[in-house]
């Protein structure tokens, strides 16, 4: 698992951002796979689209649900929706249709380099605590990919 020959690559935020829509996108193509009634979930016009729930969702901050609400949404074009509407849609959806599109997104990316089978990802202004800083410092060379304000 020698990267020393490997080549470093650097993405842009702008670049994953596009890359994880795709990704979304042809997620949705198959979302009856990932809800409770495949018949019937999803096919009405919404303000909770599909891709607009699972952006909202892959974006919650761990605060509550209303705030969230009134974050994601007032900084968009979209009608503010209701606790219960986002509740009731994010129900249809099995968990499942995230750990595809995680999976699908990784698998997108050359040169993700790993450390015992772990990615490294961090966003802007995180700390990471890792607990054999120095030798994964020398087996990265300083390869830690950073994702700045994804969503």
């Amino acid at each position: 698992m020698s990267n020393k020959n490997s080549k470093i690559t650097y993405y842009s935020p702008k670049w994953i951002s596009r890359r994880l829509d795709g990704v979304i996108d042809s997620t949705i193509e198959s979302i009856g796979c990932f809800c409770v009634d495949p018949v019937s979930n999803f096919t009405r016009s919404r303000i909770l689209t599909p891709k607009t729930l699972i952006k909202f969702i892959l974006g919650l901050q761990a605060r509550s649900l209303p705030g969230e609400i009134s974050d994601y949404f007032t900084s968009s074009d979209i009608d503010i929706p209701s606790v219960s509407a986002v509740s009731q849609r994010r129900d249809l959806l099995y968990p499942e249709i995230f750990k595809s599109i995680n999976r699908r997104f990784l698998s997108s990316i050359d040169n993700l380099f790993t450390l015992n089978g772990y990615y490294i990802l961090a966003q802007d202004g995180s700390d990471i605590n890792l607990l054999f800083y120095r030798m994964i410092l020398k087996f990265l060379m300083v390869r830690i990919l950073l994702f700045v304000n994804i969503i």
